[in-house]
């Protein structure tokens, strides 16, 4: 996504800002990307400019020959534009992916857009911990999210991602946990207040 400066959401882009390296990578990856794109329409251009205004082996002269290239290259880029957003080349697009990946593993990924779209109100969130939040300090066992229906498959801490925690992690401040489960329980735990110590939160971002 950095090279090619599409696909990149602001998530993705708060979590690279937190590593010293991977900004370096991104950094570097941009500025690959960008060079390229201008070497490419540099070399267009200067294909243009190359040509006299004698005859050509063609037999039209050399502005004539510029109208045409120039044509070809709107065109060409007309019909670029028109691939990358039809919906039938992403269709078979993914199709072909996942007959790929359906050689090399046994993971099928349309099974999990079925699970999400076959749960009338459930979805996944993320909850942000703040302090004075009540899971703070809890282990995934003391806090029992697992029998409101609410299955915790990640915990954003920093830069490190805990995936599938155990029952004994402990839930600290500032970690952000992805779930599953209906919608308002959700949202129910992550406006929760501690009857001791009351603080400020940020409400689940559903998907």
């Amino acid at each position: 996504s950095a090279f090619t400066g599409t696909g990149f959401t602001t998530k993705e882009a708060e979590t690279i800002t937190k590593g010293r390296r991977r900004r370096k990578i991104v950094k570097a990856l941009m500025i690959a990307g960008n060079a390229g794109m201008a070497v490419a329409i540099a070399a267009v251009f200067q294909s243009f400019q190359g040509m006299g205004t004698s005859k050509t082996e063609f037999g039209g002269t050399d502005p004539e020959i510029k109208v045409a290239m120039a044509a070809l290259f709107i065109f060409s880029t007309l019909v670029i534009y028109r691939l990358a957003i039809a919906n039938w080349v992403n269709r078979w697009l993914s199709r072909f992916i996942e007959k790929r990946l359906a050689q090399v593993t046994d993971l099928a990924m349309p099974h999990f857009e079925r699970v999400l779209q076959l749960g009338k109100g459930y979805g996944i969130s993320e909850i942000r911990i703040r302090d004075g939040h009540p899971a703070t300090g809890k282990t995934l066992q003391d806090l029992a999210w697992g029998s409101r229906g609410v299955l915790v498959l990640a915990i954003e801490r920093g830069t490190k991602l805990i995936s599938s925690p155990r029952a004994d992690t402990e839930i600290l401040d500032g970690d952000e946990i992805v779930c599953y489960g209906p919608a308002e329980k959700v949202r129910r735990l992550a406006t929760a207040r501690s009857p001791t110590k009351p603080g400020r939160f940020t409400k689940a971002k559903e998907e």
